[in-house]
């Protein structure tokens, strides 16, 4: 969660968030029978995917998938608006005066919006930095306009942007009705569309599930939420992607890969439908990518514990790819990226795998396809395991590829790969063989 909303509470707000939060921590503890000792530290900042057990002793960590989701569930849509606006009701505070002759001496400065450094209970050093220092939450989506500016998805904070190059941001969605995001996306034919996916998909105890999609029609500057019917409330949209090729912005066809499946829209955004037709089968949709040079654009979504599924006639039948993904049957996160020199009779496509299984190593691995996902083929030399704490912080036994998994393919040098897990990694095609 934005760290900016740590700060600025009255105490009439404090002592109701104080109740909320005791109340929520008892239905949490009789749900997930969660047995904390009284000696137990302060909660670290999710590393493992799951909730945790800890024993006096030797911390043991099994993470069940229910208890998380039960946990998630109990805060529903709407929690992070319940924060924000105890915020502002304190910014709207008349200030108090110090009677005559009490002058403060202690300087106040904000906690934010800025990172900070974990240095309470269990996270003091030097476990702080295994956790990465100074940050202010997760990023679940990136994505950079034709314009030049960023966007960034924060997993309990909205969409913010960008124009100096990150070197400053600002939001305007706090007044939405949900802004724990999981995804963002601009229109790379039109700018000034950019639409974002509510709801964290990462399966942890501390996402937020999603209420729809952000739409904005002015490039960011302001926003409304698209849920017609309820048709997103409870679920969580990890991908967003357009369809090129609109001949008018109402026409603009518009993809959201969710943990429910594909959601398809045909009018940017005021309606849509799930994909249930065609062969495609359901589950939970991590990422999609695009062949804009197809006519029409072929559509690949990577769907979590079934594979690969390709359209080549814009949806109106599917197919499973699997021939070549060891392990799929067990992945809880596939992501996609296509080459961006891919045309209409050649699209080479790679999909990093991850496991939804609580036992390192989770990390399937990195395959690769160079006839549009009919077949895959693990890369010649496998990435380091960028998935793990022990490769990102030079210790630690947890792997997090069911949910940090993330790649991208140089948009200027086909040749060169980043993966994204704990840590970032960069690999160069050398002649078939990679180096990372």
């Amino acid at each position: 969660m934005d760290a900016r909303w740590n700060d600025g509470l009255p105490p009439a707000a404090r002592r109701r968030l104080g109740a909320a939060a005791g109340a929520l921590l008892a239905a949490t503890v009789a749900a997930t029978a969660l047995v904390v000792p009284a000696s137990a530290a302060p909660r670290a900042p999710r590393v493992a995917a799951r909730p945790r057990l800890l024993s006096a002793a030797t911390p043991v960590i099994p993470q069940p998938v229910e208890a998380a989701t039960a946990f998630a569930a109990t805060r529903g849509p709407g929690y992070e608006q319940v924060l924000n606006a105890a915020r502002q009701q304190a910014s709207q505070l008349v200030p108090a005066v110090l009677p005559a002759g009490n002058v403060a001496t202690t300087a106040w400065t904000p906690l934010g919006p800025s990172p900070m450094l974990p240095t309470v209970g269990a996270l003091t050093s030097p476990n702080a930095v295994n956790y990465g220092g100074a940050n202010a939450g997760r990023v679940t989506g990136l994505a950079v306009s034709p314009s030049g500016t960023l966007f960034a998805a924060a997993a309990g904070g909205g969409v913010w942007s960008s124009t100096t190059n990150g070197a400053s941001w600002t939001t305007t969605t706090d007044s939405q009705p949900d802004i724990a995001m999981g995804s963002v996306a601009v229109d790379p034919s039109d700018p000034s569309l950019v639409f974002a996916g509510t709801g964290e998909d990462n399966q942890c105890a501390d996402c937020f599930y999603g209420d729809g999609i952000l739409e904005s029609f002015d490039g960011g500057t302001t926003w409304t939420t698209s849920n017609p019917g309820g048709v997103f409330t409870g679920l969580d949209v990890a991908s967003v992607a357009f369809v090129p090729g609109a001949s008018s912005v109402g026409s603009t066809e518009v993809l959201a890969g969710t943990s429910s499946g594909l959601y398809v829209s045909t009018d940017a955004g005021s309606t849509w439908t799930l994909q249930n037709t065609g062969g495609f089968v359901s589950g939970n949709v991590t990422s999609i990518a695009l062949n804009p040079k197809t006519t029409p654009p072929t559509i690949y979504a990577g769907v979590a514990g079934k594979g690969v599924e390709v359209s080549t006639n814009n949806g109106n039948s599917w197919t499973v790819e699997t021939n070549g993904l060891t392990g799929v049957a067990g992945s809880g996160s596939i992501a996609l990226a296509i080459v961006p020199t891919a045309t209409a009779a050649t699209d080479t496509l790679y999909a990093s795998v991850g496991s939804n299984s609580a036992t390192p190593p989770q990390y399937l691995g990195l395959f690769t396809s160079s006839n549009g996902g009919t077949s895959w083929a693990a890369v010649s030399n496998a990435p380091p395991a960028f998935t793990t704490e022990a490769y990102a912080f030079g210790s630690g036994g947890g792997d997090q590829s069911t949910y940090d998994n993330a790649i991208a393919v140089d948009p200027l040098n086909a040749n060169i790969l980043v993966l994204g897990g704990v840590t970032a990694v960069e690999g160069v095609d050398n002649a078939g063989t990679w180096n990372w």
